[in-house]
């Protein structure tokens, strides 16, 4: 049996509200479906994900941000939150589209040089029905040394 998609529901609205403007589906069937649907677009919708980063070269650190639940196809939001020493300066990035897994660089710095910033990867993941996950921070701090 196929499933009710968003696509149907916005396909079969504007017939269901001509008929019932012109006298043909009751008004209480195009109400319940609107109940059913008004959790569209908020995480009560269900969308749930994880988050795992690692360092994986000096310079190079790898996160992979995995659905648990929602509805595919998934839009994956990253950023990350860091603090430069040299500056005295902590920031929050805006949050940028990308694919599941998002590689942050470190520039790389002689030996013994203490580190030049810290970062924090965080994301966010939004599902076919406009639902968004609150952020998912890493773990770690990871430092560029």
């Amino acid at each position: 049996m196929r499933c009710f998609s968003l696509r149907d529901a916005l396909l079969l609205a504007p017939a269901a509200l001509m008929l019932a403007a012109c006298g043909g589906a009751p008004r209480e069937g195009l109400d319940s479906a609107t109940q059913e649907d008004s959790t569209l677009g908020t995480s009560e919708a269900g969308l749930s994900a994880s988050l795992s980063c690692s360092r994986t070269s000096a310079t190079t650190i790898t996160c992979t941000a995995t659905p648990t639940s929602g509805v595919a196809p998934f839009t994956y939001l990253w950023g990350q939150n860091g603090y430069l020493y040299v500056e005295d300066f902590s920031y929050s990035s805006t949050m940028n589209e990308g694919s599941a897994t998002r590689t942050y660089y470190c520039d790389e710095l002689p030996p013994g040089t203490p580190p030049s910033e810290r970062i924090k990867p965080k994301f966010q993941l939004r599902d076919a029905t406009g639902a968004t996950t609150g952020t998912y921070l890493s773990a770690d701090w990871y430092y560029c040394y």
